[in-house]
């Protein structure tokens, strides 16, 4: 049985992606200990809240280190909203904050709508669609391009590199990186959890990915 561990940092929706996972089949141990850490076949990072808090959380509980071990070997991490933010170098999230560093590029704040027309409300807080721009990647097998899945956040995703964009999406006329992807580092910007049907597809080409490596 593979062991995946779903990151306790006191930042994410622990228990509905837990409960997400086991409806797919994929089953998941909650845990802030680095060996389990270590040992885990797979790891999910999830990430709900402030990005300055939640880095201070990753090093008040030692657990940056083990991350960074775990992208070395190969083996999946999938990071789920503010756990693909900390993917990035950094945040300008209330002041500059160093991230993992483990893909090239930056969080930023959504800019304020320019027209009186079509307001940018910031958080986002809305079902919106998902333009997928690596239509072979696995991780949205069986899911329809431009689908609908719930987003919550204040912030978006910079990438260095374009190459790293799996997913696009458009909040009122500014396009963002809503997934990205290097080797098996996966992050998607919204929350599948609570994305119904596609969004439990996604868990599902999650533990498919897992099972074939």
């Amino acid at each position: 049985m593979m062991k995946v561990a779903l990151i306790d940092y006191k930042m994410g929706n622990l228990f509905s992606i837990a409960h997400a996972c086991e409806k797919v089949g994929l089953e998941v141990e909650i845990t802030n200990n680095p060996e389990k850490i270590k040992n885990a076949d797979a790891l999910i990072l999830p990430g709900v809240g402030a990005y300055p808090l939640a880095i201070e959380q990753l090093y008040i509980q030692n657990l940056t280190e083990p991350i960074k071990d775990f992208a070395n070997t190969g083996k999946y991490i999938f990071g789920i909203c503010l756990g693909m933010q900390l993917f990035m170098d950094q945040s300008n999230e209330f002041g500059v904050h160093q991230g993992l560093g483990l893909i090239e590029g930056e969080v930023l704040r959504f800019p304020e709508s320019t027209t009186n027309t079509q307001p940018r409300f910031i958080p986002q807080i809305a079902w919106n669609n998902v333009s997928i721009e690596q239509p072979n990647h696995p991780l949205f097998k069986n899911i329809p391009n431009n689908e609908y899945f719930y987003f919550v956040h204040s912030n978006y995703v910079k990438t260095k590199s374009t190459q790293n964009i799996l997913c696009s999406t458009d909040y009122s006329n500014f396009k963002y990186s809503s997934a990205i992807v290097q080797d098996n580092l996966i992050g998607i910007q919204f929350h599948p959890e609570k994305s119904g049907i596609q969004g439990l597809k996604i868990f599902e080409n999650y533990k498919e990915l897992i099972y074939k490596r």
